[in-house]
């Protein structure tokens, strides 16, 4: 035999013929080994992500649109589960499963990019999928069923692993009325349903038109994919980082591989990749990064990022108006592909690339928002003084910009400079918010100085100043400017005062007589009654919620409801007749009186009826009453698992485990901070007053509730499993402190590991 190498061809030439080389007689079973077992890092994922691919691929030939079907399934008889993907396909005939589906490496799609599948080797792949039954090395089971309607007749097969191939047996057929399709039906061990739930979300996030049943709340069905010319976006609960979309399936990038760093792509999209535009390995767990797919991808990410600049300028576009200016400002980078859903592409574009052609007032530079704010208008705050930097108090405090503007509800306007400012009436709105403000315009003729430095502007003299363009300009962003605070707050001078709103303010001279009469008020979180000055609750600088000696009870459970939401710091509960005082509380007080001398509550500054105390106090802690009803019974749950199950020990056994106990713990402990000295997780004792408010009937519990819920559940059977197995090593009762050494530990987390339900 002659050969030549020619450097930079690898030139063989050859004088005789060569011969292929092949398998041993005895690697059969190896290969087959290999393709059902060893090949698959994750085989729940794998089974989810391959017998989905190939219901669609069944569509795909069959020309139908109808939705795949994933069905839980439950016997009761035998509280056995399995997971079921049904297809309404083409089915398979005899044949066909026999020559084509039950070969490996035999495919119908080997020459088609419209379908995904293309190995022959996915729908074998719940062999991969080993469950446990028994202690012994290859004591476990794998089989699953393939139900398939054929031109009329329904065929049922078993297939198998067998010793030395996998097996296929016909377990029947009958007749059907049935359309063509398949179900491949797969048990589950109940440990395994969670990891089904998060690989059907994971695996199958960019596969539309299916149906899943049976699956509870955590799989959801309404879902909405948005599809650009090169991308896809679903939300960004999977990926944080550009990824792919390999026809339907979803693959992560390896940024360290492609040689890119991750920080640079950090936009929860998918790049729209066709199948056959780059490979992926043959267990389609991950791409395959030859040369070629590094190339494809970094030019289709480049494409991706392209396009979506130019959805951001283009949004950007018909800024017309002062106000689209200050939205675009303060949420620069903000792409809306719906009313509720967007990205961040601040990385991705610059100011200046931005096209403010049809902005009203592009012949200068606009200054920001709170710079105009505090140009253009005088604020003057009324109430409770305003405290700076972290020493803020309940009373909603106004940032003087549009952002400002958009977060509080305090806030009032006047176009009148002089408006009337009645003791009354600031008197009642002290009394709602306890701060509040209101707004009127400058008079910018007088602000030549301001107008110059803000707008970049010279002007020589006041004739010069008041008749430029410049300043033209500035009142008529002046007047948008206000238009947005008409319509982001309360008119001031059309504010009406409740009848029963009453205050000493406007009323005749109290007398001597009456500040020096004593009272017997009874006074909440104090023993009895005590005698009090009229004069010392008139000069309160707080709330008195009053009563009348037949509201006794509605004031102590409004106290208490206070005390669970706000704490005890804030109620003055202690008088003192020595020093004539509430021990120096001016916050809240709660008491009742006499109907004889209920005729001194119009005396008090801040008086109001115990009816009030909800719409006062309590509407504005709504959403944190619910949130705790909700999940009242959390904390106790938590309380009831074992400690065993939160140590470090257990961390050892079960990494899986271990971080769904840790996900619940960082959840209680964030309940834990909310509480006010652990007084707001008793609010639900009071169920009874706060129902007149709050329907209570139709609280749903939030998406991560509901989560928490279930974890705890799976937690609090894992511990019901295991109970039996854990008494017999006894541990439980002397405590886990009790493994002291590395030996110790060396010994036990193994055999847990086999022992324990897992």
């Amino acid at each position: 035999m002659k050969l030549t190498n020619t450097l930079g061809q690898n030139q063989v030439n050859s004088t005789t013929t060569g011969k292929k080389m092949r398998l041993s007689e005895n690697a059969t079973s190896r290969v087959f080994q290999l393709f059902t077992k060893n090949v698959y890092s994750n085989p729940i994922g794998t089974v989810v992500r391959e017998i989905t691919s190939n219901c669609f691929d069944s569509h795909v030939e069959a020309g139908v649109d109808t939705p795949v079907v994933i069905r839980k399934n439950h016997d009761p008889a035998t509280n056995q589960y399995s997971i079921s993907f049904i297809d309404y396909g083409v089915g398979m005939s005899p044949d066909r499963v026999e020559n084509i589906y039950g070969v490996y490496f035999e495919s119908t799609k080997n020459a088609s990019n419209d379908e995904i599948g293309g190995f022959g080797i996915g729908g074998k792949t719940p062999l991969a999928y080993m469950r446990k039954t028994g202690e012994g090395e290859g004591e476990y089971d794998n089989s699953f069923l393939v139900i398939t309607n054929y031109n009329g007749i329904k065929y049922t097969y078993n297939i198998v692993e067998g010793e030395e191939s996998p097996v296929i047996f016909p377990m029947g057929q009958e007749e059907t009325e049935e359309r063509n399709g398949t179900e491949i039906c797969v048990p589950m061990l109940q440990r395994d349903i969670s990891s089904f739930e998060s690989e059907l979300k994971r695996q199958l996030y960019y596969f539309d038109n299916i149906v899943f049943e049976g699956w509870g709340d955590y799989v959801q069905n309404d879902y909405q994919i948005i599809r650009g010319k090169t991308f896809l976006y679903r939300g960004d609960d999977l990926d944080s980082k550009i990824h792919v979309c390999l026809g339907k399936v979803y693959y992560p990038i390896n940024f360290d591989t492609m040689g890119l760093s991750y920080y640079d792509y950090q936009i929860p999209v998918a790049i729209n990749v066709p199948i056959g535009a780059i490979n992926v390995t043959v267990s389609r767990e991950q791409l395959d990064y030859s040369q070629e797919t590094i190339t494809y991808l970094k030019k289709r990410i480049e494409e991706v990022k392209d396009e979506l600049r130019e959805m951001l300028s283009k949004q950007y576009d018909h800024i017309v108006t002062l106000e689209d200016y200050f939205k675009t400002k303060n949420n620069f980078g903000t792409l809306y592909l719906t009313e509720t859903k967007t990205l961040n592409l601040r990385r991705l574009i610059s100011n200046k690339e931005l096209d403010f052609s049809q902005y009203k007032y592009n012949n200068f530079d606009t200054p920001s928002d709170s710079e105009l704010f505090k140009a253009f208008f005088n604020v003057t705050c009324y109430g409770k003084r305003e405290l700076k930097g972290y020493s803020r108090n309940d009373f909603e405090q106004l940032e003087k910009s549009y952002n400002g503007l958009m977060q509080v509800k305090n806030v009032y306007f006047s176009d009148d400079r002089n408006y009337s400012r009645k003791r009354m009436k600031q008197a009642y709105l002290r009394s709602e918010h306890g701060r509040f403000y209101v707004i009127t315009k400058r008079e910018m003729a007088m602000e030549k100085h301001t107008v110059s430095s803000l707008f970049n502007a010279h002007f020589d003299d006041t004739e010069k100043y008041l008749s430029s363009e410049t300043y033209k300009k500035v009142l008529e962003m002046q007047e948008e400017f206000f238009g947005i605070v008409r319509s982001h707050s309360n008119d001031y001078n059309t504010v009406e005062i409740p009848d029963d709103f009453t205050l000493d303010y406007g009323k005749p001279k109290i007398s001597a007589e009456i500040k020096n009469t004593t009272i017997p008020v009874k006074l909440y979180g104090s023993y009895g009654k005590t005698r009090v000055k009229v004069s010392t609750l008139i000069n309160f600088k707080g709330i008195i919620f009053y009563g009348n000696t037949d509201e006794n009870n509605l004031v102590d459970t409004c106290y208490d409801v206070f005390r669970a939401l706000y704490g005890s710091d804030h109620i003055a509960t202690n008088y003192s007749s020595y020093r004539d005082s509430f021990g120096g509380k001016n916050g809240v007080m709660f008491i009742t009186l006499a109907k004889n001398n209920m005729k001194y509550v119009q005396y008090f500054r801040r008086a109001l009826p115990i009816s009030r105390f909800y719409h006062k106090m309590v509407a504005r802690k709504e959403q944190e009453i619910t949130e705790t009803y909700r999940t009242s019974n959390f904390r106790e749950r938590w309380n009831d698992i074992s400690d065993f199950y939160k140590s470090k020990f257990f961390a050892e056994i079960s990494t899986k485990w271990i971080n769904k106990v840790d996900e619940v713990k960082t959840f209680i402990d964030a309940l834990k901070a909310k509480d006010n000295g652990n007084s707001r997780r008793d609010i639900y004792h009071y169920k009874h007053y706060l129902a007149k408010y709050i329907n209570f009937d139709n609280l749903t519990l939030t998406v991560e509730e509901k989560k928490v819920d279930k974890m705890l559940n799976e937690i609090k059977k894992l511990e019901d499993d295991n109970r039996q197995i854990l008494k017999y090593f006894n541990t439980p009762s002397r405590g886990w402190h009790i493994i002291d050494g590395e030996t110790d530990k060396n010994i036990l987390v193994p055999i847990l590991k086999k022992s324990m339900s897992l």
